[in-house]
């Protein structure tokens, strides 16, 4: 069930480092799959650590035999774990159990060792001359439960109350008469009815398809949450304009938003509390959550050890993601990327 050739290159190093650090775990259990009920969370958490522990390993084997340039290693787990197990130590989660708090508190320990164990690896083969850096996407938060829930609008419902979808007698949607459709989520994707290019459509190219585009923005954009008041969605635009998120292909949607939730003070509500406000969730058990219980969050991490660069500095505003790679190639002394947007974090230099 694991791969034993082709997960590294040159061949003999797939093997060098199978007998090195044991069998490659190439994806392990994702949250989903623990949403599903199909794995519990002890074995989820076991996975996790040990893929940790084999990238440590492995980073530690390949600096050791081989000459480098550049080390890079992209571990997702921490992502996976605080979407499934958030509730283990989130006081606010229905699941919380606080005579159980510390267990939960162990098991996150043992996984985050892992990642630290990688960083110790890579530490202990580098010296003052070499650059490290520790970057993450973005950070976790616990998950506000009702406002997930009620957060995510029926976009359809929505643009049939605007008109800009119908639907006939039996309820299905009336596609002689409907001029956008789309789903909801974190992120959102809107489809313009098109003349032409959709089997029927009614949206004619060019005036008309760009002004029910600029409809449907600011529809998006005009949506607030029922309970803060808050906007839903931090962003909405043509699909064109998503291309810098790396959005786009013959697929996409004609207009993309996006929701950042917002920390907010959380009540702590009971199962049974939430099982009332939100009928259609299953909450599942400690041992056996059946929902999301973590978020994002826009606190994301960057820490970095290179000459030239303060020691012991903490800066007090957070670096976009996009300042990451000019910093690293200026540090490198490589030109930075033509399409880069950010720029150099210059206050972490001496």
């Amino acid at each position: 069930i694991y791969p034993t050739k082709d997960f590294a290159y040159p061949e003999k190093i797939s093997e060098e480092l199978l007998n090195a650090c044991g069998p490659f775990l190439d994806m392990p259990t994702r949250q989903q799959v623990g949403i599903a009920g199909a794995i519990d969370v002890y074995t989820f958490m076991e996975e996790m650590e040990y893929q940790g522990n084999w990238f440590a390993n492995a980073a530690a084997y390949l600096m050791d035999h081989y000459d480098w340039d550049l080390l890079f290693i992209k571990w997702h787990m921490p992502d996976f774990l605080n979407h499934l197990t958030s509730y283990m130590i989130d006081p606010s989660s229905p699941l919380y159990d606080e005579s159980r708090a510390e267990e939960g508190w162990k098991l996150w320990g043992k996984v985050l060792d892992a990642g630290d164990n990688i960083v110790k690896k890579v530490l202990e083969r580098t010296d003052e001359n070499d650059i490290v850096a520790i970057v993450s996407d973005h950070g976790s938060q616990p998950m506000d439960l009702l406002r997930f829930r009620k957060a995510r609008p029926d976009l359809l419902s929505i643009f049939e109350k605007e008109g800009l979808l119908h639907r006939d007698s039996s309820g299905k949607i009336d596609w002689s008469r409907t001029k956008a459709f789309g789903r909801g989520g974190d992120a959102a994707e809107v489809w313009v009815n098109l003349k032409g290019r959709d089997p029927e459509g009614i949206v004619e190219p060019g005036d008309e398809y760009e002004s029910v585009r600029d409809q449907i923005i600011q529809i998006l954009l005009d949506l607030k949450d029922p309970d803060t008041g808050r906007h839903i969605f931090n962003l909405a635009c043509k699909k064109e304009d998503a291309a810098i998120f790396g959005y786009g292909g013959e697929r996409a949607a004609d207009v993309f938003a996006w929701s950042i939730s917002h920390p907010t003070e959380r009540k702590r509500y009971t199962a049974e509390e939430i099982s009332k406000m939100i009928p259609n969730l299953e909450l599942g058990t400690w041992e056996w959550p059946r929902t999301v219980t973590g978020d994002h969050s826009r606190r994301g991490i960057f820490i970095l050890k290179a000459p030239g660069v303060k020691r012991g500095y903490r800066r007090k505003k957070p670096v976009p993601l996009s300042y990451i790679a000019p910093t690293l190639c200026y540090l490198w002394g490589l030109r930075v990327p033509a399409n880069a947007d950010g720029g150099v974090v210059w206050d972490f230099l001496k």
